[in-house]
């Protein structure tokens, strides 16, 4: 399974979507090729130590402007966007000009060789023109902007640098932290695990390796580490061993809502066994009642309670530290846990986003604000983790879905992945789309998209539906052209965008293939987390040339902005806009949704 090692034990996400402790061989503590780290495996690590794992670039943050910069002709563009810049081009376009003229020139090897096998066959002089066409294709034609030399794509050169310096609050901007609850030495301290021994936070060395706090990283806020404190000196039972399959308690999972009148709010599910436990092997003696107690504990404590929390210390640490940095931070903050509920689960790995949760008190969902709109989320359902960065990404998204619109056009946008709707919905009410249409396969995360639309005001004006989103999208196509009136593509009166933000897996092929034959949409705008692996690969098909299955004519790449969605770390979001290329399907104008 995706989230258990070889063994069957859990292994954590980081806020991409990788796994930490991937630098440590699985089942065997050593540390796997080009891990810099020490092997101290029982003893936990400085704190340093852990933000060298979990968030590499913070030494490089602490540079406020390169030294080097101005010899690179780079400008002021600060050293931590510098270095995201060059892996960007190089892991990113670059792969993806690559792989899409690599398609070209796989076809053109396979015509090449059935040429040449029919020559040899002496069929090949005996042909027509015309069934030479249709056995072996056209002459394959290398689009222009997979030739370096034509220098197509800006970005490819260094015109276009990362959006990031302008995101407010780099430090503690995680709105979302999974915390594992694992045993650790029974201590008296306050804090320190009430009698069972739990520590609650990161596992930066995997299962096997000590647990490290919260606010070791600088992305995760000061709450979280006050929420992972309480937890420790409130939980009597067992913390759960994967090697054994005993104990009870397993995650925290703490979500951080909107402010409203002063006080932020904040979500927070206990996921733990049950008392038949994983596999049925139970999880100890007492172990149930000791569980009750727990979570009615937990209840008394949290429950209304406003938390307050400073972040001084933190930001006058990281000023101290030098480089030329002088953050203000967030100062004195109020929340209170509005949502909590626990989570039953015995499976080896991660429970699926529906999996059944029960309140404990408190709200179902939680609320979130984003691009002048808000948004609830139920606990299950995906959110942006940084609502500074996200409010630059959707400003830029929205701006590609504007740009092209003619005076009186009608826009329906296409919004694939949709989740929650948030992308839709702020599009809508920034009025780049006239009709948004969106599908997502999470009935759960649709569910929200449905509550979030009417909420926002744009009840008439949305559609969102559970399904596979080649299937929504042909039947919208389908009706939005007989709203308008015509039997053709409708690009004259209506025009189609579609914006794909798939999670870090990237499109099914059934999409992207949707996405090339449907030729009312002109225009893909699409939004990656995993640009240096997922978007090259998909990028082949929206850009490769056409086949029996692909028929549509190829998109080309028109722009691409990478976006620090995830500052500290070495990760970074790509909004790419592609666009229907080629003069031949200008003259198909009018030959229906779908080309045949």
């Amino acid at each position: 399974m995706d989230d258990v090692d070889k063994r069957g034990n859990k292994r954590q996400r980081t806020d991409d979507g990788g796994y930490i402790g991937d630098d440590v061989e699985e089942g065997t503590g050593k540390k796997s090729k080009g891990d810099c780290g020490d092997n101290r495996k029982d003893q936990p690590l400085t704190d340093d130590e852990v933000r060298d794992k979990l968030t590499p670039l913070w030494k490089e943050y602490l540079v406020k402007v390169d030294p080097k910069a101005g010899q690179r002709g780079e400008g002021s563009l600060p050293y931590h966007l510098y270095k995201k810049t060059v892996a960007a081009k190089k892991d990113c376009l670059v792969k993806v000009v690559k792989s899409s003229r690599g398609t070209y020139q796989d076809k053109l090897e396979l015509r090449n060789r059935n040429i040449k096998k029919s020559k040899q066959n002496g069929r090949f002089d005996g042909m027509t023109e015309k069934q030479k066409k249709e056995e072996f294709g056209d002459e394959v034609v290398y689009p222009n902007w997979t030739d370096k030399k034509a220098n197509m794509v800006k970005w490819c050169e260094g015109e276009i640098g990362i959006m990031g310096e302008g995101i407010e609050g780099s430090i503690g901007y995680r709105n979302k932290c999974e915390l594992t609850i694992k045993s650790a030495p029974p201590t008296t301290g306050e804090g320190e695990g009430g009698g069972s021994g739990v520590k609650v936070g990161f596992l930066p060395q995997g299962w096997n390796g000590a647990t490290a706090s919260p606010n070791s990283c600088w992305n995760t806020p000061e709450i979280v580490g006050v929420i992972g404190r309480s937890l420790e000196s409130l939980l009597k039972a067992k913390a759960y061993e994967p090697k054994t399959y005993q104990g009870t308690w397993r995650m925290c999972t703490v979500r951080i809502g909107r402010e409203v009148e002063g006080v932020k709010g904040v979500q927070v599910v206990l996921q733990h066994a049950s008392e038949k436990g994983v596999h049925g092997k139970g999880v100890g003696e007492g172990e149930g009642r000791l569980l009750k107690e727990d979570i009615e504990r937990v209840r008394k404590e949290w429950d209304g309670k406003i938390w307050n929390t400073n972040d001084h210390e933190r930001i006058k640490e990281i000023n101290a530290l030098g480089g030329g940095r002088n953050l203000k931070g967030r100062g004195e903050e109020k929340y209170e846990i509005k949502s909590c509920m626990t989570q039953e689960f015995d499976g080896v790995s991660n429970p699926p986003p529906a999996h059944p949760v029960k309140k404990l008190f408190g709200e179902e969902d939680l609320e979130y604000e984003l691009g002048g709109c808000v948004f609830k989320v139920s606990h299950g359902s995906f959110f942006q983790v940084n609502i500074g960065a996200a409010e630059v990404l959707y400003k830029k998204i929205v701006e590609e879905v504007k740009e092209g619109e003619k005076e009186g056009q009608r826009t329906v946008m296409f919004d694939v992945c949709c989740g929650t709707g948030s992308i839709g919905i702020v599009a809508g009410k920034m009025g780049a789309a006239d009709r948004i249409v969106g599908c997502d396969i999470s009935e759960p995360a649709i569910r929200d998209a449905e509550v979030n639309k009417e909420l926002n005001g744009l009840g008439s004006r949305c559609v969102f539906e559970a399904g596979r989103a080649e299937n929504v999208m042909a039947q919208q196509v389908k009706r939005e052209l007989e709203l308008v009136g015509k039997d053709t593509e409708g690009t004259k009166g209506t025009r189609f965008i579609a914006v794909v933000d798939p999670a870090r897996e990237g499109c099914h092929g059934d999409v992207l293939k949707s996405l090339r034959n449907t030729l009312a949409i002109k225009r893909v705008v699409y939004v990656s987390c995993n640009p240096t692996v997922s978007l090259p690969r998909d990028a082949k098909v929206l850009c490769g040339p056409k086949s029996k299955r692909v028929y549509g004519e190829p998109f080309v790449v028109k722009r691409a902005q990478p976006v620090d969605m995830f500052p500290l770390t070495k990760h970074t979001e790509v909004v790419m806009v592609f666009e229907r290329g080629g003069e031949e399907e200008e003259e198909k104008e009018g030959s229906g949704g779908e080309s045949k």
